[in-house]
């Protein structure tokens, strides 16, 4: 071989390599960049899951008040509101509860930080639908159904203390939540990179 082919084979190589190296290492940053992105939403929407399934249990104790053993459905969905909003940080700024009685603006105000962050909660939870397996975002869009259905009526007993179906709805939800804790496991499953 004489040295212009071996410069020629040289040369052809290390432009192989070249290209080769322009074309895969980008390639591979952005794979990764791609899968931190989707860690990270993936790991927003198990955060909101996770503290949503963590409201069981208060919502599965409360039966009844210190001061009133058998509560009307109003007064447990307000004190189970009570609970969130303390969970929330919301409590400071809106729930005080002798305002509440009285001014029906502090309950407007309330009702309108409660949706506040259930609505952001929410959005984050509908983008599920792209990140997950089907199985996993039926989960997770059951879930979501079923915690807006108790703050719906967690809300109407700010303004009627007769809410009626307070039980079968805080049931359902919790009965959902016990007989579906498996589906934590895929989702965590998911999760990982």
């Amino acid at each position: 071989m004489d040295s212009v082919s071996l410069q020629f084979l040289i040369t052809t190589l290390i432009s192989v390599f070249s290209v080769f190296a322009a074309i895969f290492i980008p390639w591979r940053i952005m794979r990764k960049q791609n899968n931190i992105a989707i860690f990270d939403k993936r790991f927003e929407i198990y955060k909101i899951v996770k503290k949503i399934i963590a409201f069981v249990e208060p919502v599965q104790k409360l039966k009844g008040l210190p001061h009133n053993p058998n509560p009307s459905s109003g007064q447990l969905g307000i004190a189970l509101l009570s609970i969130w909003c303390n969970n929330e940080n919301l409590s400071k700024q809106y729930w005080k509860e002798e305002e509440l009685r009285i001014n029906p603006q502090a309950k407007i105000d309330l009702i309108n930080a409660i949706d506040d962050c259930l609505s952001n909660e929410i959005i984050i939870l509908e983008s599920s639908e792209f990140l997950f397996s089907k199985n996993v975002y039926c989960f997770i869009d059951k879930l979501k159904s079923k915690y807006l259905a108790l703050f719906t009526c967690f809300e109407s007993s700010l303004f009627d203390s007769n809410v009626d179906n307070l039980n079968e709805i805080k049931t359902s939800f919790c009965n959902f939540v016990n007989e579906k804790k498996e589906n934590i496991k895929f989702l965590e499953k998911e999760l990982k990179l």
